[in-house]
């Protein structure tokens, strides 16, 4: 069920970054670590916002095991504030609740080379909206840039120790994907561009990006 919504998820999000536009060529920087995530300027905003939560492995394709803690607590929730529209900030947990770490090897498509496969992970990481108390959410925060065919999505990724992962493959659904992605111990800025029936992964992030609400269709 999770892969299902995951695919569904995607699939409207490919349809939000298929739109035409007049905007310039993008330039480029290197991204890497962070400590906080600072959202504001939100492009599109379709539901009232109270609050936000920085999450993990709501949705994703393999089963990394138990997220609940010795005391029955779910972990998923690494944290929650209130939301204000002239600027939000999360501080991330720098030592994330190990509940969450997996396999790095698990977090990523099969095919593509990892240089350090002992390497523990934090993948499959959003920005709630209105998380209930059964930890229940539809509506979440991304940053984007879309241009003509073109889309680059930014999302987060925690490794334990320093990683690379590379190559040519496929990614969850069959698509032609390149890796060139540096992971440091911590949480990483990663950039997704798809383009067509392409996909591209790495650290380069370009000029324009911008925060939007999204849905999940049926929840998460």
């Amino acid at each position: 069920m999770k892969k299902y919504l995951a695919i569904i998820s995607a699939l409207f999000m490919l349809a939000a970054c298929d739109k035409s536009s007049d905007q310039p060529e993008p330039e480029f920087k290197t991204v890497g670590l962070i400590d906080e995530i600072k959202i504001s300027d939100i492009e599109a905003v379709s539901s009232a916002i109270t609050e936000v939560a920085f999450v993990a492995r709501f949705h994703g394709f393999n089963n990394q095991g138990s997220t609940f803690d010795a005391d029955g607590k779910d972990t998923r929730v690494m944290l929650k504030v209130p939301f204000d529209a002239k600027g939000t900030t999360l501080v991330l947990p720098k030592n994330p609740p190990q509940e969450l770490l997996g396999d790095i090897a698990l977090d990523f498509p099969k095919g593509f080379e990892i240089s350090n496969p002992e390497a523990k992970t934090i993948a499959f990481v959003e920005i709630a909206c209105n998380i209930s108390a059964q930890n229940r959410f539809s509506d979440f925060l991304y940053m984007i840039s879309d241009s003509e065919n073109v889309c680059y999505e930014q999302t987060y990724i925690y490794c334990d120790r320093s990683a690379t992962v590379t190559g040519t493959g496929e990614d969850w659904w069959g698509n032609r994907t390149v890796y060139n992605l540096n992971l440091q111990r911590g949480w990483n800025v990663v950039v997704e561009k798809k383009e067509q029936q392409n996909r591209t992964v790495t650290n380069l992030m370009p000029s324009g990006m911008k925060w939007k609400q999204g849905r999940w269709i049926g929840g998460r």
